[in-house]
């Protein structure tokens, strides 16, 4: 059995093949590529083929602390689509791949391909001590189409608050976002 599938993924380099072992099928494109069960990658959504992503991000005040933030995607993620960081962008602006609202409390990043879901959220550094020396903050993320839309809440409040006036000068704030999309 292993000599045929050597064989059959030897030819599978010069075009694309499709092979069914016990039930399951197997294609194998012309790259040698092999890509399991058509577009289904991931259990539980049932259209489409879905792509499990991370993205770090890394918010701190702009060069003007309570006017403007800046935004930086780490290159450590994984499947991290093309993000563009944001620098000193104030309320109502679009500097890179990120739009911060008319109220500075939804921090839009606009991803491609459109986000089926977002999985979990982990605050990795958390320096939020010039706003406040006893609060705790958290992202809370929505979704919107090909959007990630970013929101920040104080600890016990269900409220959102306004980026611009938290990250003040020495602050910032890094999380990894976890999210499937639909590509």
């Amino acid at each position: 059995m292993k000599k045929v599938l050597f064989l059959f993924l030897l030819a599978g380099l010069l075009n694309a093949q499709v092979l069914k072992l016990n039930n399951n099928t197997v294609t194998v494109d012309a790259s040698g590529n092999v890509i399991a069960d058509g577009n289904y990658a991931l259990e539980g959504y049932s259209t489409g083929k879905n792509v499990f992503r991370t993205t770090d991000l890394i918010l701190q005040p702009g060069s003007t602390p309570n006017t403007d933030i800046s935004v930086s995607a780490s290159a450590a993620a994984f499947n991290k689509p093309t993000i563009f960081n944001a620098t000193d962008m104030a309320k109502t602006e679009t500097s890179g791949s990120f739009t911060l609202s008319a109220d500075g409390q939804d921090l839009t990043l606009d991803v491609t391909p459109d986000v089926v879901a977002v999985v979990s959220i982990t605050i990795t550094c958390h320096d939020l001590n010039s706003s406040s020396t006893t609060e705790i903050y958290f992202p809370y993320i929505t979704t919107g189409g090909s959007n990630l839309i970013i929101k920040i809440r104080k600890r016990g409040s269900t409220d959102d608050v306004d980026w611009v006036s938290i990250l003040d000068a020495g602050d910032y704030f890094t999380f990894t976002i976890i999210y499937i999309t639909s590509t």
